[in-house]
């Protein structure tokens, strides 16, 4: 089991991974970044970036370097290889935006709210990661969303997204 962690030093947005072991045989957990060894197309240096992990892939969508974007990368943690998935994608990709919820359940990501650099968002979107198919699924959730946020926690426990503050 490793857990990685998209870096941020030098008060710049650096597009460094960095890994750390959590299983260990010593009981160490050692960093083991920054990893020159990934290959493919990592994304622009950026920072206020979730990640939300399926199985062995790691996702990126959005973020912010000195404008907000709304692309969207796959780390394959196997291979240790970026894709960008930008340029796969249909449907109506979310508006740009960074500080925002990341979450996956089964063959889906949920993004929700976040900073679009002028306004607070509370919209929900998702990605089928089998078709590579973007939905706003804004309007199909029953009740009223919550107040537009971002910078919030955001996690899934037993089917659930729970988010927190923002």
């Amino acid at each position: 089991l490793r857990m990685k962690i998209d870096g941020i030093h030098e008060a710049m947005h650096k597009c460094i991974l960095f890994v750390l072991a959590l299983a260990n045989a010593a009981k160490q957990r050692p960093w083991l970044g920054p990893n020159n060894m990934v290959s493919g197309s990592p994304p622009s240096p950026r920072g206020y970036t979730p990640l939300a992990r399926y199985g062995e892939e790691i996702y990126l969508f959005g973020g912010y370097n000195a404008a907000d974007s709304n692309d969207i990368f796959k780390f394959d943690a196997e291979n240790l290889s970026w894709t960008d998935l930008t340029t796969y994608v249909r449907g109506d990709a979310p508006r740009i935006r960074d500080s925002h919820g990341l979450g996956q359940f089964n063959e889906t990501l949920f993004v929700f709210g976040g900073w679009s650099g002028i306004v607070g968002l509370n919209d929900l979107h998702t990605l089928d990661l089998a078709s590579l198919t973007w939905f706003d699924v804004t309007a199909s959730i029953r009740g009223a969303p919550p107040l537009p946020r971002y910078g919030m926690g955001f996690t899934l426990c037993r089917n659930i997204f729970f988010g927190f503050g923002g």
